[in-house]
This record gives structure tokens, C-alpha cells and sequence, in this order.
């Protein structure tokens, strides 16, 4: 229950790691115990189950090469430089939370920040489940940011896996952008809240 499922069918990166440890972790002491044909039969099976779903875990969403994936506009990190950290950290007081969109967590670390309640990233499932919230636990970004917009929005308008365009899955931080924000001249996807503009 601790590990993250991704991927609908296997666990991805860490999470994948650490599942297969701890299965190798439970069944070794089993197996030493029986006869050293079982041992070396499953310990064969474990290793090519382990090589197959590894492959499967951390391969592309469709298993396309460094160029389509480029092509597609695929690109885990955008890394942000000294002038955007310099910039958030000018409009955002070390005690204020900022946003970063849709996924780009290196950018909290980059500047010094770290991002608003409930919101580190919003990718299109996050969307999903803002439609259907599983045991009460609301977690609807049009709902809660308009209550508590941050000072600084990090918005990197990338269409994730190209194929979901941030205003189709999450249009209206889109619409908040353009009317309660300015983004900065000659920075790139840095958006300030307009009356911390005028302070």
C-alpha cells in the first residue's frame, strides 16, 4: 500500500525497485531452505520476470525513441536558469508558497520555494480525479487556486506527452493566468500575481 502504482499495470522507477526488493527480501529465506533445484528454477524465473517488467516500467508511455519523443514534445524537465530562480524569488518572500505547472519540480528547488497546499504538479489525470475524488478528498485546482493564488505561477505551457494541452485539462488555471497575472518580460514562464506587480 506504501508504493505508488503508475503506469496502470507495473510499478515505475523507484517504486518498481523497491517492490522487487522487497518480494527477493521475503522469498530468498523461503527458498534457501528447500532443495537447491527449486532455488536456482525460481530464482531464474524471478530474475526474467524482473528483466521484463523492468523493461515495461521504465520504457516511454508508446515506446518511442529519444526523437519522437522530442518531436512529441517530451521532456520530463524544463530546467529553469538564475535569472527565473532570481525572478520568483524577488516576487515570492521565502515564506510564500509558489506553483509550478504542469510538472517541473526542480524549479522549487531551484528557487528556494516551496509550492502551494495540495499542488506540486497538475498533469491531465490529476484533472480525472478532480472529477470523481475518491473518499471525500476534494483536490480540484479550479476550485482551490482562485481561493489562494500564489504570487508566482511557474507555467510551462508544454502539451504533456504530446497530447494534452494544458487548456484542455486544466483551462481554467489557463483563464487565471490571462487575467489575474502578468507573465514577466523576457522571462520565460514566470507569471506574477498583477498586484504583487504593483507593490
Amino acid at each position: 500500500m506504501s508504493l505508488d502504482a503508475r503506469g496502470g499495470t507495473t510499478f515505475q522507477n523507484g517504486t518498481f525497485v523497491v517492490a522487487a526488493l522487497g518480494f527477493v527480501a521475503q522469498m530468498v529465506p523461503y527458498w534457501l531452505n528447500e532443495s537447491r533445484y527449486k532455488l536456482s528454477t525460481v530464482s531464474a524465473l524471478l530474475v526474467a520476470c524482473s528483466l521484463l517488467v523492468g523493461l515495461h516500467a521504465v520504457s516511454t508511455p508508446f515506446g518511442e525513441d529519444y526523437v519522437q519523443r522530442k518531436q512529441a514534445g517530451f521532456h520530463p524537465f524544463k530546467k529553469s536558469d538564475n535569472l527565473i530562480d532570481q525572478k520568483i524569488r524577488e516576487y515570492a518572500h521565502p515564506d510564500e508558497r509558489i506553483l509550478v505547472i504542469p510538472y517541473n519540480p526542480n524549479v522549487y528547488i531551484e528557487a528556494d520555494r516551496l509550492p502551494i497546499k495540495k499542488y506540486h504538479a497538475y498533469l491531465p489525470w490529476e484533472a480525472d480525479y478532480a472529477k470523481s475524488p475518491v473518499a471525500g478528498y476534494e483536490r480540484d485546482i479550479c476550485v482551490d487556486l482562485p481561493k489562494n493564488p500564489p504570487p508566482v505561477i511557474y507555467f510551462d505551457n508544454w502539451t504533456v506527452w504530446g497530447i494534452w494541452k494544458p487548456e484542455n485539462f486544466m483551462g481554467c488555471v489557463v483563464q487565471l493566468l490571462q487575467t489575474q497575472y502578468t507573465l514577466l518580460p523576457g522571462i520565460p514562464d514566470v507569471y506574477v500575481r498583477k498586484d504583487r506587480l504593483k507593490q
